[in-house]
Formats: C-alpha cells, sequence, structure tokens
C-alpha cells in the first residue's frame, strides 16, 4: 500500500520515490528497507515492532497489522543507517 512520500513496488522490484521527495534520503532509506527485506526474506523480531511503536506512533497507528511488520522492519533498516551514519561521521 501506498500511503505517502514513496512506496516499495514488490512487482517491479523498484522504489518509487514522487518528484518533489527525490532528494529526501530518509524516505529513500526506508523505501530500501523493504526492498532489502522483501529481497533476502527478513521478518522484524517483536522488539524490532515494539520500537517501531514507541519512536513513530502516529506512523505506526496509520497502518494496518497485516502492514504493521513490512513497515517496523522498513523503520528500523532507517534507524540503524541513520545511527551508523552519525556513528561514522563524528
Amino acid at each position: 500500500a501506498s500511503h505517502g512520500l514513496a512506496f516499495y513496488n514488490r512487482h517491479s522490484d523498484s522504489v518509487v520515490v514522487k518528484n518533489k521527495d527525490v532528494g529526501n534520503y530518509i524516505i529513500t532509506i526506508h523505501e530500501l528497507g523493504h526492498a532489502i527485506a522483501q529481497r533476502f526474506g527478513l521478518t522484524p523480531t517483536a522488539e524490532m515492532i515494539k520500537n517501531f511503536a514507541t519512536l513513530e506512533p502516529a506512523m505506526y497507528s496509520a497502518y494496518s497489522a497485516e502492514e504493521i511488520p513490512e513497515e517496523a522492519i522498513a523503520e528500523f533498516m532507517w534507524n540503524y543507517m541513520q545511527t551508523s551514519v552519525k556513528f561514522f561521521c563524528e
């Protein structure tokens, strides 16, 4: 489902980002998280889902129970990449 600024298209195995948000790496990394999870068959842990609910309550509540696991892993990927970037750049 497409809820906003971008989405991962499973059928074409591509990330689609709206023109106005092309330069927004936050959105792109989140969508790449979906692609990586799909490609490697990754599923989120219970802790990833809990962290998603805690760190992004508005986003969490916008998704159905079926969508939450996919969104949780994409947000985990984004948070992991953001933390790694800060660590290596400081």
